[in-house]
């Protein structure tokens, strides 16, 4: 795992009050399953969570988007982080 991913890994457990495993984080590959993971563990810690998974997605690009300098239209949910958006 690369600086970019580990900055984009560390900023989501701020962003959303969570922790990410390392084992965990070494196995998601895409935009998508990061957003799901993301939301999957913020209701696990309450159903009732404000979160949505679209609000976390949002959240994900706007990320990616101003700290990691990607191209807002390459970031779909099925975009890998490595090969489709260049983090290292």
């Amino acid at each position: 795992m690369g600086l970019d991913t580990v900055e984009t890994i560390l900023w989501a457990e701020q962003e959303f009050g969570i922790e990410i495993p390392d084992a965990d984080a070494s196995s998601i590959r895409t935009v998508g399953e990061f957003s799901s993971y993301i939301h999957k563990r913020l209701l696990s810690i309450n159903a009732h969570t404000l979160h949505s998974e679209s609000k976390v997605l949002e959240s994900i690009k706007a990320y990616l988007v101003t700290h990691v300098g990607v191209r807002p239209e390459l970031i779909i949910r099925n975009a890998e982080f490595v090969k489709d958006l260049g983090l290292d």
